[in-house]
């Protein structure tokens, strides 16, 4: 179900330039024309070549650098679009579809948080932009946060109101998270105006026939719209089985026995279905049947059990892995509490000693610990075993920084940005290197990056002014310090 509704949010979107652009931004008419078109025709280097010669022409248009961008992601070159659409959001930081093509990029990557927060940036810097509303919507639904994609789910729908074909899409959604959020009486009046602007709306139909089953006083109008939906889609095997469940409890056994029969055609292995089948040809007297159905129903389940339980298992597993390199790689390290946090490390080596996230950790602990050889030992390690892995590419830059191993810490970080371009701890490490290799200026840039992506980080803003100190930009300096100044405040 879930997967669904996220589908009808994202599918078919094309970011398309806002009429009412920033006078300093505008491009004169038809400019982005030609790229336009042979992005959307599929002929991506045609793209790009028509793209960098605007780039020349246009260096300061952020939708220049917006467009750019998309073509290099189509292109498949993540670091290159995310430096074009950096580079504009530097030419016009509230920019909306600068800050959802970043999203779209975590979103890609899969920190639905980070994607989110891009979102909702460009939903505050354009509030009437319904498609910085539609994909904030999706991605809290795919965090199941009904009740903040309800928040801009609402919003959409006020927004497309002239776009009948997009309102009615938007409700169908709406009426289902609704549904999903136990408001079933908003699920229903919001399913039934989809209903009033498209009496064939089949998604709606379904959506109005399940919120309305789970009441047996509607069971009639539940019916009404569940055989409407079928009539519309005769392939949906949940309006099937909803409709022979509340057909059981009204005692038609016959009419509820073909529909789940069909929904059995439909989804073999639809667990439920056979549990209910089985109870119809129980009280039909056909018990031969009803024990077969009962079986597969137990074997149904009990195969769900164990694919839940695997999938908890490798889950798990797979979380715990990246939680070592994530904590490796993100984490403060208490020094008053570093023993007891390498103690840990050690157990877990002890027990898997090629494990490449423990490894990551304990570097990560012989860094703090002042132990830099150490640390560039167990890095090593780590990167012979997962060497694409960003975390570890990272903390080893880190270590050959403080080994003063300038150049080499310079391509391990620039190798990290290769796998994890969206990293802000990865911008600011590069940065501290390029001022230890006298390139102030491209640490600026870096640190610029690092502030985009993590604009709560003191850290970022109080290497900046560093960075402007030594460039003589007193002005730049000075604010870059306030920034870090309040920060601070905030979170002493």
């Amino acid at each position: 179900m879930r997967s669904l509704i996220v589908s009808a949010l994202t599918l078919s979107v094309i970011l398309v330039c806002m009429v009412a652009a920033v006078a300093a931004h505008q491009l004169p008419r038809g400019v982005l024309l030609e790229a336009r078109t042979a992005l959307a025709e599929g002929r991506v280097d045609a793209a790009l070549v028509e793209l960098e010669s605007l780039v020349e022409r246009f260096p300061d248009s952020p939708w220049v650098a917006l467009w750019y961008g998309h073509a290099w992601r189509a292109k498949g070159d993540r670091r290159a679009a995310i430096d074009q659409y950096l580079r504009g959001l530097k030419l016009q930081p509230d920019n909306p579809e600068l800050l959802i093509a970043v999203g779209d990029l975590q979103r890609d990557a899969g920190d639905l948080v980070r994607a989110t927060d891009y979102y909702t940036r460009a939903v505050a810097s354009a509030p009437s932009l319904a498609i910085a509303h539609r994909k904030a919507a999706a991605a809290e639904i795919e965090r199941l946060r009904h009740g903040a994609a309800i928040g801009h789910l609402e919003s959409y729908v006020k927004l497309v109101e002239d776009d009948l074909e997009a309102l009615s899409e938007g409700l169908n959604v709406l009426g289902i998270e609704q549904y999903l959020n136990e408001d079933h009486d908003g699920a229903i009046a919001t399913l039934e105006r989809a209903l009033s602007i498209d009496p064939n709306n089949g998604m709606a139909h379904f959506g109005l026939g399940m919120s309305l089953s789970d009441r047996s006083a509607e069971y009639d109008r539940a019916l009404l719209h569940l055989r409407r939906s079928i009539e519309l889609d005769s392939t949906n095997p949940t309006a099937h089985y909803i409709a022979g469940r509340i057909l059981t409890a009204q005692g038609h056994l016959e009419e509820a026995l073909e529909a789940l029969k069909i929904s059995l055609e439909l989804s073999p292995n639809l667990a439920d279905a056979h549990y209910r089948i089985a109870l119809v040809y129980a009280r039909l007297g056909d018990r031969e049947t009803a024990r077969n159905h009962q079986q597969r129903f137990q074997e149904l389940a009990q195969l769900q059990d164990n694919l839940e339980a695997e999938e908890t298992d490798i889950k798990q597993a797979t979380d715990r892995d990246q939680f070592l390199f994530r904590y490796a790689a993100t984490e403060a390290l208490p020094s008053e509490s570093l023993q007891e946090f390498r103690d840990a490390v050690a157990e877990i080596l002890l027990a898997e000693p090629n494990n490449p996230g423990a490894l990551t950790l304990s570097a990560r602990g012989a860094l703090v610990a002042g132990e830099i050889e150490r640390g560039l030992e167990d890095i090593a390690r780590a990167l012979e075993i997962a060497p694409d892995q960003w975390e570890s590419l990272y903390v080893n830059g880190i270590l050959l920084y403080q080994a003063a191993r300038h150049e080499e810490a310079r391509l391990s970080l620039q190798q990290a940005l290769q796998a994890n371009p969206l990293s802000s701890l990865v911008h600011g490490g590069l940065g501290n290197v390029l001022v230890a290799l006298g390139e102030t200026r491209q640490a600026v840039e870096e640190y610029l990056v690092a502030i985009n992506f993590d604009p709560e980080q003191p850290a970022h803003y109080l290497n900046l002014a560093i960075a402007y100190q030594k460039l003589g930009e007193t002005e730049l300096e000075a604010e870059a310090m306030e920034n870090y100044r309040r920060l601070l405040r905030q979170h002493p």
